[in-house]
């Protein structure tokens, strides 16, 4: 039996496109958002974890995130400029895109 890889939840913030991300269904509505400024790699290069501190208050006022500690902010915003790419944290996740 193979085992199905859950997909991570994040936080996505963009001028475009924001919002809880749970599963490839969302995470699709945030590249087509963007689909005439970046390509779906550019996106995945470009979004940049939020640094601590500077954790965007409307992703962590979301009904929907129960753990406000626990879910990573990504996106194209100032306060995302730490070092890990959203590519990165889905590779580390088990998603291959």
């Amino acid at each position: 039996m193979k085992n199905k890889i859950k997909f991570p939840r994040f936080w996505f913030d963009g001028n475009l496109a924001w919002g809880l991300i749970n599963n490839m269904d969302n995470f699709q509505r945030i590249v087509d958002c963007y689909k005439d400024e970046l390509t779906r790699d550019e996106l995945l290069d470009k979004s940049l974890n939020a640094i601590e501190h500077r954790q965007p208050r409307y992703s962590l006022k979301n009904k929907e995130v129960k753990d406000k500690n626990s879910i990573k902010s990504f996106g194209l915003r100032m306060e995302h400029r730490g070092n890990t790419t959203l590519r990165q944290f889905l590779t580390e996740n088990g998603i291959k895109l």
